[in-house]
């Protein structure tokens, strides 16, 4: 069975969309396909780098969720890069919130595209 099918990557997944709140909402309404029990199945790359990006810079401010998703990603709730959500959620909060570069690059070496983790940090 492919990870991004395992039940417990669908929790860790679901766990993400819920930390910022609304941001489920968000990403279904922009897909006017019917909802799925994989939250991935139906998200197109293109919404949801820019309903992220929307969420993670409105909430750049709020030091309570900046502590929760820093908190989750060290804890290594959220450890699997395997997924472009993951991917972009650990990309842009590093900006943000300032993750450490070793994350990103651990993440971007994993990444199922196998991105180059100096083109990453640069991009990021």
């Amino acid at each position: 069975m492919s990870q991004l099918k395992q039940p417990i990557f669908l929790k860790k997944i679901k766990k993400v969309i819920n930390t910022i709140p609304g941001l489920e909402e968000q990403i279904f309404a922009c897909r006017n396909k019917k909802r799925s029990d994989n939250p991935l199945l139906f998200i197109d790359r293109k919404d949801e780098e820019r309903i992220l990006m929307s969420r993670l810079q409105s909430q750049q401010k709020n030091e309570e969720l900046a502590s929760k998703l820093e908190s989750l990603f060290h804890g290594n709730e959220l450890s699997s890069p395997h997924s472009i959500l993951c991917f972009i959620y650990w990309r842009y909060t590093k900006k943000i919130y300032r993750l450490s570069e070793d994350i990103i690059s651990d993440v971007a070496n994993t990444y199922v595209d196998n991105l180059d983790s100096t083109s990453v940090l640069q991009k990021a």
